[in-house]
């Protein structure tokens, strides 16, 4: 008979754990940790802290003399001065442990020294060395977790099969990457993959076209599907926004990297509306591409109608999904589209691109979909939005978001994962 006990959960998420200088990276985890702990669990993480290793970081100082991108996102904008203090800080400082309590997880970052990062067995190397000596502390401090939530296979998985099966703690694994769509895993870690995939307790893909590849790509026949989970603060009841009603606004936020497509976005926009100065296009997000993305708009003729916010804290987030019409989504690769399901709990219609995710959440009634890469359909999409807009049901739109992946939905799904993992594995008759 399944067990109702409060579970201890240990949580291990592919990329640092919601660092200041990039709130949203492992957002997901982190409200997924929340949202468990609601139902009445104990939950831990450990966040791996990058490396800026020692050879790239004095690549950076020689970039940054020639005008050009630094390697990490750490130190993007940093003067020279500070790529020196960053490089001397990884030779003289020990490995960095911290621990800290957010929203009543204990969250353990680790970092330790490394020369070299660059290539991707470097950097598992590098993961692998962090998450072991993180878990033993962690048990140390925190005891011995009922089971591991592992997200992603490449990097987490790669760095916890071995030392979960030691422990005997058994693990879920949930997928997110789109690696696997990008073809960036070389075919020699292949194997590797498969028996991480092969040995985990569960697995689990935030979207059914993920799952399909998945499959495809003979990792695993068994798999499930269950999506990625609403920030609790879009479930909220909305609050009054002033709008100005002689403007249409559409709004896109993604941090502005290649494979989020906002070079396609902002001529797909200028094709539809330059010079329209009623209609305008709000872009949230900061990253590599800003500069570029800006030089563009202005050469586009654009430049009056497209507002740059920057980076975005999630009050403001919700706001300016609030006071726009539509929200419009360009990527070339997604396994799902949080944002998508961020705006549609903001009752807004939305137009995204059919790249691995978006196209499991839109229906008809919420929006329109559109190929990927594909600048002339995505201006089209973006006219007949503006043209019908009235026809979208905002009541409708908000609904479905909170029906579908609320927190305590999905919540509620992982919990019952996590208890038939147990089960199976005799754990729960243990304890």
């Amino acid at each position: 008979m399944t067990s109702t006990r409060p579970l201890h959960i240990l949580i291990v998420p592919p990329e640092e754990f919601v660092p200041p200088y990039a709130p949203v990276s492992a957002i997901f985890q982190y409200h997924q940790g929340i949202a468990l702990q609601g139902l009445g669990h104990k939950v831990g993480v450990l966040s791996v802290t990058p490396s800026l290793a020692l050879k790239p970081l004095m690549v950076s100082f020689f970039r940054k003399l020639t005008g050009r991108r630094t390697y990490y996102r750490q130190i993007e904008g940093a003067s020279i001065a500070g790529i020196i203090r960053a490089t001397l800080r990884s030779i003289l400082l020990p490995g960095a442990l911290r621990r800290e309590n957010m929203g009543g997880m204990t969250v353990l970052r680790r970092q330790l020294h490394c020369w070299n990062d660059g290539s991707l067995q470097q950097e598992l190397d590098y993961y692998r060395r962090v998450i072991a000596t993180a878990f033993q502390t962690y048990v140390e401090e925190e005891g011995r977790p009922d089971i591991v939530h592992v997200h992603n296979a490449w990097l987490s998985g790669t760095a916890c099969i071995g030392l979960l099966s030691a422990a005997g703690i058994p693990y879920c694994l949930t997928e997110h990457s789109t690696y696997y769509a990008r073809n960036i895993i070389p075919e020699t870690f292949y194997p590797t993959l498969r028996a991480i995939y092969s040995a985990a307790g569960a697995t689990i893909a935030v979207s059914p076209s993920l799952l399909q590849l998945l499959k495809d790509r003979g990792l695993s026949d068994d798999v499930r599907y269950i999506p990625n989970i609403l920030d609790p603060s879009f479930v909220l009841p909305l609050p009054l926004v002033e709008r100005d009603p002689g403007v249409f606004t559409f709004i896109h936020v993604a941090e502005l990297t290649e494979k989020k497509g906002q070079t396609i976005l902002l001529d797909a926009f200028a094709s539809a509306f330059q010079g329209k100065a009623g209609i305008r296009l709000v872009i949230g997000g900061s990253g590599a591409l800003k500069d570029e993305l800006m030089r563009r708009t202005a050469s586009l003729g654009i430049g009056g109608q497209v507002e740059f916010t920057g980076m975005l804290d999630r009050e403001m987030l919700r706001s300016r999904m609030l006071s726009a019409d539509a929200f419009v989504l360009s990527s070339l690769f997604e396994t799902f589209g949080v944002v998508i399901i961020e705006a549609m709990s903001c009752g807004k219609p939305c137009i995204a691109t059919i790249c691995g995710g978006p196209e499991d959440i839109l229906d008809a009634s919420t929006g329109l979909l559109v190929p990927a890469g594909d600048v002339d359909a995505l201006a089209d999409a973006m006219l007949r939005m503006y043209e019908t807009i009235d026809t979208y049901d905002a009541d409708e739109i908000r609904s479905k978001a909170i029906d579908v992946y609320g927190p305590a939905t999905i919540a509620r799904r992982i919990e019952e994962v996590y208890r038939t993992i147990l089960d199976v594995s005799g754990n729960e008759l243990r304890s």
